[in-house]
């Protein structure tokens, strides 16, 4: 009887927390079931527990816990952040940025909303009845290009190779932008430039193409470059 009442007490707390069971869905990557990846329901939206997904994609996930903070990375460009409780994802260390839903932390596990992961990694996660499978891997003929968003950003230049710079959006983090002769480059006043004028440091405003690749980081062709300062 004190057990039965025990889990009654449990289940109490769970519900009036938001938190229930997702009808026993789990995450998958690439058709290959995650271990110990169950999905949650959290304020009428689908959360994913975050290191056993992440690990299983070979990210590094670090918790501090004074700030109750998680970072994940790669090793390279991919740096994300967010902390428990707020609504605010860091990508390649940019200002935060608002998703789906905040992060919250259950029973020692953090979770995120489903749909915030996909939007922070750029890969299509699909929904199945029993599943969200993330996708990684695509035959060449199949192979999808992300949305490039709102087609205006701005960021400075981190780094200049021949045809190519690296930029670091304020919203999108770092953006690899190939440049070619259809890209307008021009200074504030309308001016026409060259790609030389685009050198580390440089504040630009760009208009994007219409397609990001799905690569870290994306690679874009943009239309315009307006060299702001």
């Amino acid at each position: 009887m004190k057990r039965k009442l025990i889990l009654v007490a449990i289940f109490a707390a769970l519900m009036s927390a938001g938190v229930s069971a997702a009808e026993a869905k789990h995450m998958e990557l690439d058709y290959s079931e995650i271990e110990n990846s169950g999905v949650i329901v959290y304020n009428d939206m689908d959360y994913m527990p975050v290191r056993a997904v992440a690990e299983a994609m070979g990210l590094s996930v670090e918790w501090q816990g004074d700030t109750k903070t998680v970072i994940i990375s790669n090793g390279g460009p991919l740096y994300i952040t967010f902390s428990i409780g707020t609504n605010g994802y860091t990508f390649a260390k940019t200002a935060p940025v608002a998703y789906e839903g905040e992060p919250i932390l259950e029973g020692g596990v953090t979770y995120i909303p489903v749909n915030t992961f996909e939007s922070l990694m750029g890969y299509d996660i699909v929904k199945t009845e029993t599943a969200y499978n993330i996708i990684t891997i695509y035959n060449e003929e199949e192979q999808p290009a992300a949305s490039a968003g709102t087609a205006v950003g701005e960021g400075v230049v981190s780094s200049v190779s021949e045809n190519e710079i690296v930029i670091n959006d304020s919203e999108r983090g770092e953006v690899v932008l190939i440049i070619n002769e259809e890209t307008a480059i021009t200074d504030s006043d309308g001016n026409p430039l060259n790609s030389d004028a685009l050198t580390e440091g440089t504040k630009i405003t760009v208009e994007y193409g219409e397609e990001m690749t799905l690569s870290l980081p994306p690679e874009n062709n943009p239309v315009s470059i307006v060299v702001t300062e």
